[in-house]
């Protein structure tokens, strides 16, 4: 059966704020909601949708692909568009891609996750891109292969440009909902759950300055959003200060390179003895810091203070607990999950980013001069 579409005025454009292909989409939902188009019903043809509504082509092409992602309709190659025997059932199945999945606080962003979705009814597709450019491109295909209501991503390399745009892009496209943990895109503007690392690198290092160091050095990751705004905190806090900078003393790492860096360096940064303050990545670098410092025979805090991130459960185990800004970790998980759902249910909620405040907890491994 044909669509009576003749009853259409021609000419039907956007309204409002509505864009366009919304407009297009939402008539042909109010038209199967209402019984006029009904299961089995050919839709018009690209042309004469075009013609209908005075939109282009392209325009029409988006509204036609979400409808067939929301299962309203569905294509056959050669014969058009023709409303489906009903809606799709939902999956509630929601994709978290991580870039690390063993790394000491992922366990427990996952935990958190996890526990809100199944508590809700809902399952989770969890990938780890091991921040791997290829890895996370694949991840993201498969979560649209396999239809997941919605996606949570730390993005891969978050420093530099991301050849995945493409993809993110066809995921908006799609107004499949997406939440961007502990690092935020700074090509597209999705919603974001983390940390302000500028700040928290500010204040990290202030402490230090306040602690009366001067000579003040840092190790920190390149190739992640976390650890360039790290570096901007941690810059702007030596300049308030009037203090001295050198690039000897700051020491920067990529995934890749960590361990090399970590041989090479580092010793030579500890070995030339030049500061009395150090800034480090993460808690797990600070712990490699620590064990250097013993075998050299430097004291901590006594010959070098040290100050960290995440405060995770690393920065208790050693014999000189370290003074660590904290992460939500598990809370992170939650609140991602919690507003995954409410943008999954309503599409009308409007998502605010969630930017948690700093907290440094002072330990044992900063000594006043």
């Amino acid at each position: 059966m044909m669509w009576d579409y003749s009853k259409i005025k021609k000419g039907s454009r956007f309204m409002g704020n509505k864009p366009k292909y919304q407009h297009v989409k939402d008539t042909i939902i109010a038209e199967i909601n209402a019984k006029r188009l009904k299961i089995g019903d050919k839709l018009p043809s690209e042309i004469e949708l075009q013609e209908m509504y005075n939109v282009s082509r392209h325009t029409i092409r988006v509204a036609l692909e979400q409808l067939e992602h929301e299962g309203f309709i569905e294509k056959e190659h050669g014969l058009g568009s023709f409303v489906k025997l009903e809606k799709k059932e939902r999956n509630k199945t929601i994709g978290v891609i991580t870039t690390y999945m063993s790394d000491y606080i992922f366990p427990e962003i996952i935990r958190g996750i996890e526990s809100e979705l199944t508590k809700a009814g809902y399952s989770m597709l969890l990938v780890n891109t091991n921040n791997d450019i290829q890895t996370e491109r694949k991840a993201l295909k498969m979560m649209l292969e396999n239809q997941v209501e919605g996606i949570i991503v730390e993005p891969t390399k978050s420093s530099s440009y991301n050849p995945n745009i493409d993809v993110y892009l066809n995921i908006r496209k799609q107004e499949m909902p997406l939440i961007s943990i502990n690092a935020k895109f700074d090509e597209i503007n999705f919603p974001f759950i983390g940390m302000n690392d500028l700040e928290a690198s500010y204040v990290n290092t202030e402490f230090l300055i306040e602690n009366n160091h001067e000579k003040i050095g840092a190790i920190l990751k390149s190739d992640y959003k976390q650890g360039k705004e790290r570096l901007k905190g941690f810059v702007k806090a030596i300049s308030d200060y009037s203090l001295s900078y050198s690039n000897q003393d700051v020491v920067m790492f990529t995934t890749e390179t960590r361990g090399q860096v970590l041989m090479d360096e580092v010793h030579k940064l500890l070995d030339r003895r030049a500061i009395t303050g150090l800034v480090c990545y993460n808690d797990m670098i600070a712990l490699d810091v620590l064990n250097l410092c013993l075998a050299k025979g430097i004291r901590v805090p006594e010959d070098l203070s040290i100050v960290s991130f995440d405060n995770s459960i690393l920065s208790m185990l050693t014999s000189v607990k370290i003074t660590s800004i904290s992460h939500p970790q598990i809370g992170l998980g939650i609140d991602a999950a919690r507003h995954m759902m409410k943008m999954i249910e309503d599409k009308t909620y409007e998502f605010e980013d969630i930017v948690y405040p700093v907290n440094l907890d002072i330990k044992e491994s900063v000594k006043q001069l």
